[in-house]
């Protein structure tokens, strides 16, 4: 019996639009880390005006932006809003950070203009903050499977993140502001997000 090769299909959105501050490398880490391991990766990029059929992915990736560029996803966000929640309630595992995660919560307050509308598959909202938050953030997580890993990353953001009862943090602060330099979390889950 001849075992077909392993492929991940990673669904990119707004390649283009939310890719801000070097995001995309977290897709190339990704692929490299397939390719160390013999593991096929495919890569479907969706950006504004693209609806893509997210239950051929395995991975949903979203980034960060600018307000205004962070905008124009919520805005085009709505055409893809059914699909990705559907997929999401399918455990569908989706990767957000910075403007992708917030776009995930259920709204955004930026400094000056209305708040950001978000799809609210996590309950949370952001608030935009005076201090930017930079640095090494460390947390530990706890999965599914009841192991602890311990997450390290860089933060660069002057949200401030606030988990509503329904959601779980990512993972507890070991060093960093994490989501809003107050309680001691990073991230936010729900199902696979």
């Amino acid at each position: 019996m001849t075992i077909a090769p392993i492929t991940v299909r990673i669904c990119y959105l707004y390649p283009r639009l939310l890719s801000v501050a070097g995001d995309r490398g977290n897709l190339f880490a990704l692929m490299q880390r397939c390719a160390w391991r013999g593991i096929g990766c495919s890569v479907t990029e969706a950006d504004a005006g693209e609806v893509p059929d997210f239950t051929q992915s395995d991975l949903i990736l979203m980034h960060g932006g600018q307000d205004r560029e962070m905008t124009a996803a919520a805005q085009d966000l709505a055409a893809k809003a059914g699909p990705l929640r559907e997929a999401i309630e399918a455990d569908a595992v989706v990767l957000a950070v910075c403007a992708g995660y917030q776009l995930l919560g259920r709204y955004y307050a930026p400094s000056e203009g209305p708040p950001i509308q978000g799809l609210g598959v996590l309950d949370a909202i952001t608030h935009a903050g005076q201090e930017r938050f930079i640095g090494h953030v460390a947390a530990e997580c706890e999965l599914s499977s009841g192991r602890h890993y311990q997450l390290a990353g860089f933060e660069n953001h002057s949200g401030r993140t606030y988990l509503g009862s329904n959601a779980r943090p990512l993972g507890r602060l070991l060093a960093g502001a994490g989501n809003n330099g107050e309680d001691g979390t990073e991230g936010a889950r729900y199902r696979e997000v």
